[in-house]
């Protein structure tokens, strides 16, 4: 089916080639007609004008460049489409193959500690990119820690803080995606898994700055 396929390519490229080398052919020919039959007229009329020589010539021109201008109109629109196509995210990868990364991330050398327990899980979107941040308690020390992953991209290093502020937190969970946004505002959607019974919040990040700006202008009195 692939060989087919790349057989069927090859003949396109075959057939456009054979076109555009028959189209300048035969403009070749145009040219030299008219510029013949030109200079025919120039020698009977001594008074013909010589500019038009240069309106044919430029004409001419102007008719070998218009394939050229059309490819290179064509590859950039294509250009165009394949970069809307690269903005896409991947699909994200399931809960199970990133809490499987989040226990990894805690055993390496840089931490060398164990979870002892799973406190919640918390879905962030940022800038489209959906962004898990696991809660739990280290086996060593006992300590709080979140861990942080891109779900789209799963390979990155995931970010790992513990006990942090609220600041520093949303820092880490924005910098995770590909489309950072600048001090956003969060929705916090808090649903319970009634086999579990464990707790998941999902947030949500939004923008409506310029909206909390109008309604702080309304609420100032008036001087």
């Amino acid at each position: 089916m692939e060989e087919e396929n790349e057989e069927k390519e090859v003949e396109k490229v075959e057939v456009k080639t054979s076109k555009e080398k028959l189209f300048r052919y035969l403009i070749g020919i145009a040219a030299f007609v008219t510029i013949a039959i030109l200079i025919i007229v120039k020698i009977q009329n001594q008074d013909f004008p010589l500019i038009w020589f240069f309106i044919v010539g430029g004409g001419f021109i102007l008719l070998l460049l218009i394939p050229y201008i059309y490819q290179k109109v064509i590859e950039a629109i294509n250009k165009g489409k394949g970069k809307e196509k690269s903005d896409e995210l991947p699909e994200p990868a399931s809960q199970e193959e990133l809490w499987g990364i989040a226990k990894k991330s805690l055993t390496n050398e840089n931490y060398q500690n164990h979870i002892r327990e799973h406190l919640k899980t918390v879905l962030h979107t940022v800038g489209k990119n959906l962004i898990y941040e696991f809660k739990v308690e280290t086996l060593y020390g006992n300590q709080v820690c979140h861990i942080i992953i891109n779900a789209h991209f799963p390979d990155r290093i995931p970010g790992v803080l513990f006990e942090p502020d609220k600041y520093e937190l949303n820092k880490i969970i924005n910098s995770q995606s590909t489309n950072p946004e600048s001090d956003p505002d969060e929705e916090v959607t808090t649903t319970e898994n009634p086999l579990t019974g464990t707790k998941i919040e999902t947030h949500k990040k939004i923008h409506h700055k310029k909206e909390k700006k109008k309604e702080e202008e309304k609420e100032e009195p008036l001087l």
